[in-house]
């Protein structure tokens, strides 16, 4: 595994704990204490789902500028163009 795949694991880590305790935070803080049994499930399944969502959402959006970030300090690799021939006509 190399060290940039590891660095994504982690931060893929990070997001994952930081975005389902703000989730988390935020339907108990809006759902009422005086919930029945089955609707207290049905918040809590549904707060699990929308976590999941973000999270998804989240990990996306670390990974694309942590690739952005990579590529910025990636020293371009020199290429020949294409229509460039040798002097025994090869390419």
């Amino acid at each position: 595994m190399k060290k940039l795949d590891i660095f994504k694991s982690l931060a893929d880590l990070a997001v994952s704990i930081g975005v389902g305790a703000v989730v988390g935070n935020a339907i108990k803080a809006t759902t009422p204490e005086d919930l029945r049994i089955y609707s207290r499930f049905a918040v809590k399944l549904g707060g699990v789902v929308i976590s999941g969502i973000v999270v998804k959402q989240a990990q996306t959006f670390v990974r694309s500028e942590i690739d952005d970030v990579v590529k910025k300090f990636d020293p371009p690799v020199a290429q020949k163009p294409d229509n460039m021939a040798t002097e025994k006509g090869e390419l």
